[in-house]
């Protein structure tokens, strides 16, 4: 059960490590295409541009920025989401863990309490004998 909840551990941990990764190469796309739209705009003359390529540009960016946004908001909640299943697994396996750390104690107390009543048993076997012969 341990060995579960672990791979369990490791296979949220992977899912984390994957988003981070999506997030980072998205934030790396987004950072390159406003560099090289602004470099762009800076190399161009502003006669050379009509406004409404200037418009579409803007409009575009502001696109990029919100879908920038949204995705990494989405993200944050995965991340959110995966810690906090983390966290119940972790929790439930500490719970069973724990029941199952009780039932071992009560067993092994179990087993003392037997072995002292067979002790004494075969004790009083032996005084039975003694007094026979």
């Amino acid at each position: 059960l341990s060995g579960l909840k672990e791979s369990d551990r490791s296979l949220c941990k992977l899912k984390l490590e994957q988003t981070v990764d999506e997030l980072n190469d998205f934030k790396a796309w987004f950072d390159f295409l406003t560099l090289n739209n602004t470099n762009v705009l800076m190399q161009k003359e502003s006669g050379d541009l009509e406004a409404a390529d200037n418009e579409s540009l803007e409009a575009k960016v502001i696109k990029l920025k919100l879908e920038y946004e949204k995705l990494a908001s989405e993200k944050k909640c995965e991340v959110s989401d995966l810690l906090r299943e983390n966290g119940f697994a972790w929790s439930q396996f500490k719970c069973t863990e724990s029941g199952f750390t009780d039932k071992l104690k009560k067993k092994d107390d179990e087993i003392a309490q037997a072995n002292t009543k067979i002790s004494s048993l075969l004790s009083y076997q032996e005084q039975l004998q003694s007094t026979n012969q």
